[in-house]
């Protein structure tokens, strides 16, 4: 590896010269401004000293081929018996050479990518270190910390979460502490909406539970508080079937629906509706990345000011989308959480962690169809009790699966 240092008065002279003597691959190992230049330092597998041993000679001459040359052009041209034409000589086609900067653009990008490639090492080295000596020091830690980040937290949470362990405890309550933890970090409203009552927005993306949340949260403040004083109203919504649903379900548990085409509409119906002690709004779909998202936000917004929000979270999502639709909805306030689907996913670590980061309480749960059994008040230590449960099932299928696939590669062979 030669390594070497140039000195110019800005960087792309600096980037010139480098290219010059050392070719295009080389790597930035440093670069500073030293006295009102550009210092770089760069390693690369060429030594300019080496190949070319005689790059300080420019000139060469040969005196004694200038007479034959001289001679050459003076003589006259032989006379040919006949004459023949030669056949066009098509010169090959050279493509035209780079300008100067996006030489230097693509020495650039080159470099970049070297230094890229070269951080993702040291990183995964670092961390590989760090873990090993973690393991070592304090192994009921290191533990926890990869049962934490297996089940779907951050690990930055985790490791925040783990910070008043005692390291000398024994694992089974350590492992007791930490859900007691996290139990403190899950904010709950209780059965808030079904008491109160009050105007409250279903939100969330498409195929997230809105219309079942919203048909559950009517039984339950039928069951609690009668027919009386409660509305259901449908904006905008444009998939097949929601509304007769909605119609149904008004006619099955007796309360008023009413269909709205544009979210414009909703503030005269809401005065119409102004002594109505529970009014339940099912919202269209939207997702995060929807191109009118931000405009969708901004609606609700603007003709709910004074509305709760209710945002649909299946706990069947990847956890990567669930953070993009909390941090979305998150602009709406007054927000809280309907967690959905929990009978089809496999854990819940995810979910709570970006609602916990986002700092975002969770309202109920909802884990199948039925309206009146299903729908429960969201209690932070059955939620703790559930991620690990899950985990726990998780983990002994996939050692089922594993054993089973063995026998048979037993017995296969």
């Amino acid at each position: 590896m030669n390594i070497r240092r140039y000195m110019a008065k800005d960087m792309r002279t600096a980037f010139k010269l480098v290219r010059d003597e050392l070719g295009p691959e080389v790597v930035i190992l440093s670069t500073r401004r030293v006295k009102g230049q550009i210092e770089l330092t760069v390693a690369s597998e060429r030594n300019p000293m080496v190949e070319h041993p005689s790059t300080a000679v420019r000139e060469v001459s040969f005196p004694s081929l200038a007479p034959r040359a001289a001679a050459a052009v003076a003589a006259p041209p032989p006379v040919m018996s006949s004459t023949i034409t030669p056949p066009p000589v098509v010169a090959p086609q050279r493509a035209a050479p780079l300008s100067e900067p996006v030489r230097v653009a693509n020495v650039a990008s080159a470099v970049d990518d070297e230094l890229r490639a070269l951080r993702r090492l040291l990183e995964t080295q670092l961390a590989a270190l760090s873990w090993n000596d973690m393991s070592r020091r304090s192994p009921v830690v290191a533990e926890l910390l990869r049962e934490l980040t297996a089940i779907g937290f951050r690990r930055e949470f985790a490791t925040e979460l783990l910070e008043s362990i005692d390291e000398r405890v024994d694992l089974g309550t350590a492992r007791r502490r930490v859900h007691a933890a996290l139990a403190r970090r899950i904010q709950v409203t209780g059965d808030l909406w079904a008491e109160q009552g009050g105007t409250v927005a279903v939100v969330g993306p498409a195929g997230a539970g809105k219309t079942t949340a919203l048909a559950a949260l009517a039984a339950r403040w039928v069951m609690r508080n009668g027919t009386q004083g409660a509305a259901l109203i449908s904006v905008g919504e444009s998939r097949f079937g929601v509304q007769e649903n909605l119609a149904r379900l008004g006619r099955l548990v007796g309360i008023a629906v009413y269909v709205l085409d544009k979210i414009s509409e909703l503030p005269i119906l809401l005065q119409r509706l102004g002594d109505r002690r529970m009014i339940l709004i099912d919202t269209a779909g939207c997702s995060p990345r929807s191109a009118n998202f931000e405009r969708h936000i901004r609606e609700l917004r603007d003709t709910l000011p004074n509305a709760q929000f209710a945002l649909a979270l299946s706990a069947s999502t990847q956890v990567g989308t669930l953070r993009e639709v909390v941090t979305g909805y998150r602009g709406l306030g007054n927000l809280a959480g309907i967690v959905t689907h929990t009978d089809e996913c496999t854990t819940l670590g995810g979910l709570l962690s970006a609602t916990i980061e986002a700092g975002i309480p969770i309202a109920y749960t909802l884990d199948g169809q039925r309206l009146l059994d299903d729908l429960r008040p969201a209690r932070a230590e059955v939620l703790v009790d559930l991620t690990f449960a899950l985990a726990e099932s998780e983990q002994s299928r996939e050692e089922q699966d594993s054993t089973i696939q063995s026998e048979a590669r037993l017995h296969g062979s």
